[in-house]
């Protein structure tokens, strides 16, 4: 994987890049709608790994305060918005697609605004020393499930690569 800057702007570009991987979108996407998972605090778990910081089941009450009124005012109604479009049969498709667009960029810019947030908190709270990314998605969502192993590996090949 390309070498990034350790900063919140390297964060946001190792996000981009690991989101294309293989398999990536779809598995934290899918983990987002079916467990109520953060797809940036589980982006993070891999970003942490590559830094070489250990992201505990202590930091994770001081990353979530982090993002809480960005993910619950901005990220979420946005997301929810945009999917809904979709569903207004009485929109013309053209009219649709353009909303959808403009929702998405928004978005991604509400989502760039947490992902820079979570970087904060893992410089402030997250010691650097051992680390990989199983550890940080068991810290992260609460459980050692196969779940979170097909994630872990999924991340783990990516940084390796």
């Amino acid at each position: 994987m390309i070498q990034y800057e350790p900063s919140a702007s390297g964060f946001i570009q190792f996000c981009a890049a690991l989101y294309e991987r293989p398999g990536v979108a779809k598995t934290c996407l899918a983990l987002q709608d079916s467990r109520g998972w953060n797809v940036n605090c589980l982006l993070l778990c891999a970003w942490a790994a590559h830094l070489g910081r250990a992201l505990t089941p202590d930091f994770w009450p001081h990353a979530r305060r982090a993002i809480e009124i960005l993910d619950s005012d901005a990220v979420t109604p946005i997301r929810q918005l945009r999917r809904s479009i979709s569903k207004h049969r009485k929109l013309d498709e053209d009219l649709k697609a353009g909303i959808k667009r403009l929702l998405w960029y928004a978005e991604l810019r509400a989502e760039q605004a947490v992902e820079s947030a979570l970087h904060r908190a893992m410089v402030a709270y997250a010691p650097a020393g051992a680390s990989d990314p199983l550890s940080n998605l068991i810290a992260c969502t609460g459980e050692d499930s196969p779940d979170v192993r097909r994630l872990a590996d999924l991340f783990s090949e990516s940084i390796s690569n």
